[in-house]
């Protein structure tokens, strides 16, 4: 079953401004037993990207679909092609919104998500933050 979910991520820079390329690739949590994201695509070349999450459903990782994702430059005067600090895109579900804060490390992505729940569940928001490594 596929699942579509409102998520927001963001790539963030955490010294200084980098290449949209940067952020392009294949990453992959570092947490094999992680229950949130596992996966995710970021491809483009541009301040208009593409970016597919999947997450941490068994037997098989969960989808979440394709997504356009907007790059943006650390201030109006910067493209954000040639200094990229952060990178957005939406997703939702029929119960929940998910934002994804994604921050370039030394050694790939740091990924702090927040969800809430818009149905009547009851469940109360929550936050996670996970690394990941860029899968060659």
């Amino acid at each position: 079953m596929r699942k579509t979910m409102l998520l927001v991520v963001c790539l963030l820079a955490v010294s200084a401004s980098a290449q949209v390329a940067n952020f392009t690739g294949t990453w992959k949590n570092t947490n094999a037993a992680t229950r949130g994201i596992v996966k995710l695509t970021v491809t483009g070349t541009t301040p208009v990207l593409t970016i597919e999450v999947w997450g941490a459903c068994t037997p098989t990782p969960c989808d979440w679909g394709k997504n356009t994702a907007y790059a943006y430059g650390p201030n109006v005067s910067t493209s954000p092609v040639k200094a990229a600090t952060a990178v957005t895109s939406i997703y939702n579900t029929n119960f929940s919104q998910t934002i994804l804060v994604l921050t370039r490390t030394p050694v790939g992505l740091q990924v702090s998500s927040y969800t809430r729940f818009t149905d009547t569940s009851g469940r109360f928001a929550y936050t996670s933050t996970e690394q990941f490594v860029k899968v060659p």
